[in-house]
């Protein structure tokens, strides 16, 4: 039996050019309306051997377009940054 209640997909996992750009590309089947993020790995300002994962929503007007973040500080936190030093 499948599950019936699927939060969260991985629509595509990249890395970034030596500019730091990068381009993701994704697309579900789902019954209800999707809810896209990007989450960013990155070791700005974070403690030797530690990794924050910085959480940016897509907007809603962007699903099945282009959306240009242009620029993101990875020196400011947001309330859905999480740190991980294992």
């Amino acid at each position: 039996m499948g599950t019936i209640f699927d939060p969260h997909d991985k629509l595509d996992r990249v890395y970034t050019d030596e500019e730091g750009a990068f381009k993701l590309y994704g697309e579900e089947n789902e019954l209800f309306e999707i809810e896209p993020f990007i989450k960013i790995h990155h070791t700005c300002n974070a403690k030797p051997g530690c990794e924050h994962t910085s959480e940016y929503v897509v907007p809603k007007s962007k699903i099945g377009g282009t959306y240009d973040m242009t620029y993101v500080s990875l020196q400011a936190s947001s309330d859905k940054d999480e740190v991980d030093c294992s």
